[in-house]
């Protein structure tokens, strides 16, 4: 499996994984387990905070994950773990070490040895629902430039499974069917509709999902366009309109935005995220927005997730809005 040029060869590992008889895993999805030598946990600390304790603004500042470094004398208990890292170059002599060269095996230590492989990924090794991750490389210096040179990579690994667990959470009670596919008869696309999230308003080119405790909700917007040049500024001016329309005068704060292209199912366009604020209200939270042009219906779309929350965190309930619209289709079957 390739992500962005890093080959993360899953089939390396010399443990099985996915057996049904395994205990279930241990401490929040949010949370990265760690196992360090100690003098190379002082040296890669840090890169691991860059790498997975990236910053979320809610207003408040929230974390999408935490790393921790474990006890290496409770391996035993720790690695049921969710989320478990395994880290240190392969010279070391410590027990981090120890423990990656029992488990991978000889072709994916040559690998690692020859410069060809430093990130190895599996699931549910030792506990059902757990993201095991192995960093690795020759020597500390060659570990620390490979962890600077693939961040991203790295990060999107943990983010994928923590998507994966929120997904399977979100719809493990079921869904609307009935009224994905009435959305569908109606409008033209659809998208998977978790239980509790009713709809609160629909018209002609606008239908807003909204849940209570705490109040989130989808609306999706969109236009008959010949015009397939969409800018992330555009897409905040459209949010500021439709705020004002059926929100009350809710606007996005520039203060926290930020964007980046993205493919959602097959629709070019960009994904920005932020916060809004409503002054009458003395209101405000996190959002996250998709825009994009599709081809066949001439359309122009724009997603929107957001939630009011206040004096909890948020983040698990905006990633919560992104997975479903990630699920947005104009085909006649829901995106699974």
């Amino acid at each position: 499996m390739t992500i962005r040029g890093i080959l993360i060869p899953f089939s390396l590992f010399l443990l099985s994984g996915g057996c049904s008889h395994l205990p279930s895993g241990i401490g929040s999805d949010h949370e990265i387990r760690v196992l360090a030598n100690p003098a190379e946990w002082e040296v890669l600390y840090p890169l691991l905070q860059a790498v997975f304790e990236k910053r979320v603004y809610t207003p408040e500042e929230e974390k999408v994950f935490t790393v921790r470094r474990i006890d290496q004398t409770k391996f035993d208990l720790y690695k049921k773990s969710r989320n478990l890292l395994l880290i240190s170059p392969l010279s070391s002599s410590g027990p981090a070490a120890q423990r990656i060269r029992s488990i991978l095996s000889p072709q994916a230590r040559r690998m690692v040895e020859e410069g060809r492989a430093f990130l190895f990924a599996k699931k549910n090794v030792w506990a059902n629902d757990q993201e095991l991750m192995v960093l690795t490389a020759p020597t500390l210096p060659a570990l620390r430039k490979r962890i600077s040179e693939g961040m991203e990579d790295i990060f999107s690994v943990m983010e994928r499974a923590l998507n994966e667990k929120t997904k399977v959470w979100l719809f493990q009670k079921g869904e609307q069917r009935k009224l994905e596919k009435e959305v569908f008869r109606k409008w033209g696309w659809s998208l998977r509709i978790p239980w509790g999230f009713s709809l609160r308003e629909e018209a002609p080119g606008f239908v807003w999902l909204q849940k209570k405790a705490p109040d989130r909700w989808i609306f999706i917007w969109w236009e008959t366009s010949k015009d397939s040049l969409l800018t992330p500024q555009w897409a905040v001016g459209k949010r500021n309109e439709l705020g004002r329309a059926y929100y009350g005068g809710d606007e996005v704060v520039p203060k926290y935005l930020g964007w980046r292209r993205v493919n959602l199912n097959g629709l070019q366009g960009w994904e920005v995220w932020g916060t809004w604020r409503n002054q009458k209200l003395v209101a405000g939270g996190p959002f996250k927005l998709y825009c994009f042009w599709d081809r066949e219906t001439k359309r122009r779309y724009i997603l929107d997730g957001a939630l009011f929350a206040p004096g909890i965190k948020k983040e698990p309930y905006l990633r919560q809005l992104d997975v479903i619209m990630k699920t947005f289709t104009t085909k006649p079957k829901c995106v699974s």
